[in-house]
This record gives C-alpha cells, sequence and structure tokens, in this order.
C-alpha cells in the first residue's frame, strides 16, 4: 500500500462537504456518517450508504462458492491419491498427456516405447483412475 499523504473527513450529512472533499487533491477522503453528525441525523446519514453497500454486496460473484471450492479440492485430493496407486511411469504419462497435453507418439519417443505400447498405458491407467474414483 503507498503512503497516504493526506486524508479528508467530511461529515456524511453534509453533501457539499463531501462533493468538496472530493473534488480536493486528497490521497483518500473519509466520509463520517458518526462522530461529525448529530445524534438525530444518524439514521438519514447512514441510510444512503446502507443502500449502496447492499446494491454492492447484491452483485454476483462470477467464481465458485465456497461449497464448490471445497468439493473440487476434495476431487482433486481423490485424484492425486488415485494416481499414486498408478506404476510411476504410467502415472508421468498420464500427466503428460491429460495435463501438459503431449501426443501419443511424443511419449511413445520420450519412453522409449513403441506408440501402441503407449495408448494401452494410457487407456489401461485411466480405466484404473476411474474405477479407483467410483470407490
Amino acid at each position: 500500500m503507498p503512503l497516504l499523504r493526506s486524508l479528508l473527513f467530511a461529515p456524511g450529512n453534509v453533501a457539499r462537504r463531501v462533493e468538496k472533499a472530493l473534488s480536493l487533491a486528497a490521497d483518500a477522503v473519509i466520509v463520517d456518517l458518526e462522530d461529525s453528525v448529530a445524534i438525530s441525523d444518524k439514521e438519514a446519514t447512514r441510510k444512503p450508504v446502507a443502500d449502496e453497500l447492499d446494491t454492492v454486496y447484491d452483485l454476483a460473484d462470477a467464481g465458485p462458492d465456497p461449497e464448490m471450492q471445497t468439493v473440487t479440492k476434495d476431487e482433486g485430493r481423490r485424484i492425486d491419491t488415485c494416481m499414486e496407486e498408478l506404476e510411476a511411469d504410467r502415472a508421468v504419462a498420464v500427466k503428460r498427456a491429460y495435463v501438459e497435453g503431449l501426443s501419443y507418439q511424443e511419449l511413445a519417443d520420450q519412453f522409449g516405447v513403441p506408440l501402441n505400447t503407449m495408448r494401452t498405458w494410457l487407456r489401461r491407467s485411466l480405466l484404473k483412475l476411474r474405477e479407483c474414483m467410483e470407490r
């Protein structure tokens, strides 16, 4: 956070003071809804701000909700656990094929096996992963 050089406080119940504070070259303007407002004016001063906050909080968050985040993390852990059940070279081949996007031929070359062997490795590994995930 940058160092603030100036803060302006303006009473929230006096619109012209708030507007003036906003027009000045201050680093931040703080609209005071409590200390500089008379007790009789506090409720009327808070209402516009509360309405604005309600509007902001009603905006939908495009990201996953906390429940979905938990489910996703749990599924990720389950996948990691199932990947550990595969033979080490098969697990590496699956990650490189389906996470990194390497082709069957590239994988076959890297592992020094025939192309059809690599296809068989991946197919059988996916079947084992599916079986593990269904448990």
